[in-house]
């Protein structure tokens, strides 16, 4: 929010996390890893998933905050569009008991978007990966560039500035 003030219009936020879930600074312990539908069967893992519905919440407060404060909006004016969705990896990995195997779920990809009528002024991405080998940025990749890195961020602002 603090770097919105380098506009004097906002029309989109965009914010996309990147993270390996199996390095120790991702701070998912095997049972959250699991809730999140990693080693599961792809099929399953949607927005109906255990994973999908405890962190839809958070996600819609964070968007419904930004409405607030750069639109005065409240929460009942705000559509909210969720995805939720696990892809298969080819790895095979052992976190803390929790095995995951081979075409099972290694990659989580949550987006929630947010609306104020046909104005579509937020979007939330995550994409949490197993292993490098199966680093995954969504399909349109943002301009991270090649990196070896653990957690990748960026916050894009479009608007005008005066």
């Amino acid at each position: 929010m603090t770097l919105t003030g380098l506009l004097t219009e906002v029309d989109h936020i965009r914010l996309v996390e990147s993270v390996n879930a199996i390095e120790p600074s991702s701070v998912m312990s095997p049972f959250v890893q699991q809730l999140l539908g990693f080693g599961a069967d792809p099929a399953i893992v949607n927005t109906d998933f255990p994973g999908a519905i405890g962190t839809d919440p958070y996600y819609r407060e964070v968007i419904s905050y930004a409405a607030n404060r750069l639109f005065g909006a409240e929460v009942g004016e705000i559509r909210f569009e969720h995805e939720y969705r696990g892809l298969p990896g080819d790895g095979e990995y052992d976190v803390g008991g929790h095995e995951v195997k081979p075409g099972t779920v290694q990659k989580i990809c949550i987006v929630h978007r947010g609306y104020l009528g046909d104005h579509h002024f937020f979007t939330n991405e995550e994409y949490w990966y197993m292993g490098s080998r199966n680093r995954y940025f969504g399909e349109q990749s943002p301009p991270f560039g090649d990196t070896t890195r653990t957690h990748d961020y960026i916050v894009e602002l479009k608007g005008e500035a005066g």
